[in-house]
């Protein structure tokens, strides 16, 4: 937790605080990705396919907020 905060006030003092908190909460991904493959979460194929559209909208959904 601490990494992620000291992470977070540099890039609050370098970035602003829009781009800063929108790129904080990307770690949902990280998150989602890395139970997935390191804990074997067990998902059926329409699982899969939900939680990948949802990683995507998340990811384009902070470009575009960073880009505007």
């Amino acid at each position: 937790y601490a990494v992620a905060a000291i992470s977070y006030i540099i890039s609050v003092k370098d970035n602003g605080v829009n781009l800063a908190f929108v790129m904080s909460q990307l770690c949902v991904v990280i998150s989602t990705l890395g139970g997935m493959i390191f804990l074997h979460e067990a998902k059926t194929k329409k699982g899969y396919i939900y939680t990948g559209i949802g990683l995507v909208l998340i990811v384009a959904g902070a470009i575009l907020t960073s880009i505007f």
